[in-house]
Parts: structure tokens; C-alpha cells; sequence
């Protein structure tokens, strides 16, 4: 557990959710922002909350934040 929040730590890099970083930098196409980011700086993961399996998100290493 991370901070006793409930988090899990499954990464040895610290990853951000796509999606929240295109609201973040006012990028109205998600898909269209990770073409322009290299394949080491980008991943996919299946996600999990209690148990459920959500879709594959797109998520951006750190470095991958400077466009």
C-alpha cells in the first residue's frame, strides 16, 4: 500500500493517465497528443479497482510530459 491511501505501487516509474494530462494541457485529442510522443515515454495497462478490470489506458512517463 502507498501513504495507507490505498494505492497500490506496481510501477517502477511514475506514470500519468493520458487522458488527465490532455485536459491538464488543454489537448482536445488524446490519441492525436500520444502520435507525437515516443513509444519508450508512452505505455498501455489493464486497470483494476475492487477487483473489476477496466479497458487498457494510455499512460505517459514523466519524460513523456515534455512534448
Amino acid at each position: 500500500m502507498f501513504c495507507d491511501y490505498g494505492f497500490e505501487y506496481y510501477f517502477k516509474d511514475i506514470l500519468f493517465v493520458s487522458r488527465d494530462v490532455a485536459e491538464w494541457i488543454e489537448h482536445s485529442q488524446v490519441s492525436r497528443m500520444m502520435e507525437v510522443v515516443d513509444d519508450v515515454e508512452k505505455t498501455t495497462h489493464t486497470t483494476s479497482m475492487n477487483g473489476n478490470c477496466k479497458p487498457e489506458a494510455c499512460f505517459l512517463a514523466e519524460d513523456g510530459l515534455y512534448l
